[in-house]
């Protein structure tokens, strides 16, 4: 492998990047607490005398209603206790699902605002998780050039020419990140003065 190639550091900082910018899609399309994928996922105990449980999204279909309401929609109304139990005992949801009036096998839930600073404060720790990680990159990659440079398979000079090279990058993304950052916080903010 070419210590000049720098191919492994761009195919890590894409897995990275790929990690973040998810959470971050989540982030921008829920504010981040809730959103309805999530909630599909949350583990659900049908039967009290088994310990196996199913996510949400196999036993009630979650339907974003718009607004702050989304309706679970169960499949067989022996699901509905213990899909309310699950939701009201998750750390992410803690409430209690209504059941709708005109249907039976619905459960509505009403998504409460997030604080704008809590958001804020939020968006910052996952924008500085995503940091961290590119600069673990970089530390690692540091760490090969050292290996490789006690192996005597680089000179010192090569050692600093291929650190120069690398944070060169990492500060692309760095960069890259804050900027991402801002655009989101004026997105939430935007986000919170309609509503």
């Amino acid at each position: 492998e070419s210590a000049f190639d720098l191919q492994d550091v761009d195919a890590e900082y894409a897995r990275v990047d790929e990690r973040f910018e998810k959470k971050l899609q989540e982030f921008k399309a829920s504010g981040g607490r809730f959103n309805p994928d999530v909630l599909g996922q949350l583990r659900v105990r049908p039967d009290r005398e088994s310990t196996h449980t199913y996510p949400l999204h196999e036993l009630a279909s979650v339907v974003h209603r718009g607004g702050r309401s989304v309706s679970i929609m169960v499949s067989d109304a022996a699901y509905i206790k213990p899909i309310m139990s699950a939701v009201q005992n998750s750390a992410e949801f803690n409430q209690q699902p209504q059941r709708d009036p005109d249907n039976d096998l619905e459960l509505v839930l009403r998504v409460e605002p997030e604080n704008p600073e809590e958001q804020a404060k939020r968006l910052k720790g996952e924008c500085n998780a995503w940091k961290d990680a590119v600069r673990d990159v970089l530390a690692t990659r540091k760490s090969k050039h050292a290996t490789w440079q006690k192996a005597k398979h680089l000179t010192k000079d090569d050692v600093k020419n291929l650190d120069k090279m690398v944070k060169a990058k990492q500060d692309k993304k760095l960069e890259a990140i804050e900027k991402k950052e801002k655009q989101l916080q004026v997105e939430l903010a935007n986000r919170q003065k309609r509503l």
